[in-house]
């Protein structure tokens, strides 16, 4: 249990500072600076761009503890060897 509570919290911590990696994302070119839309060509620049309201998680966060649950999950799973000696003591008494 041990093992699985530290590898809990590795994934957490890896998957914080990967919350704040820097995106690998192109830099804007002069050819950026025009967009189709439908009602013909705009300037990028003219946009209204709302800031987001809050930062949206990661989804190597989410896929982090996605993987933390399921491990403590599969490892608390299994009481077949509980249930065998209950039967035993049952069987018995």
């Amino acid at each position: 249990m041990r093992f699985a509570a530290l590898l809990f919290a590795y994934l957490i911590v890896i998957g914080w500072l990967l919350v704040f990696w820097p995106s690998s994302s192109p830099a804007k070119t002069e050819s950026d600076a025009w967009r189709r839309t439908a009602t013909g060509w705009e300037s990028v620049e003219e946009w209204e761009v709302k800031a987001p309201l809050h930062r949206p998680l990661h989804p190597v966060l989410v896929g982090s503890l996605q993987l933390g649950v399921s491990i403590i999950a599969l490892m608390a799973g299994d009481d077949a060897e509980r249930r065998a000696k209950e039967a035993a003591k049952s069987e018995f008494s």
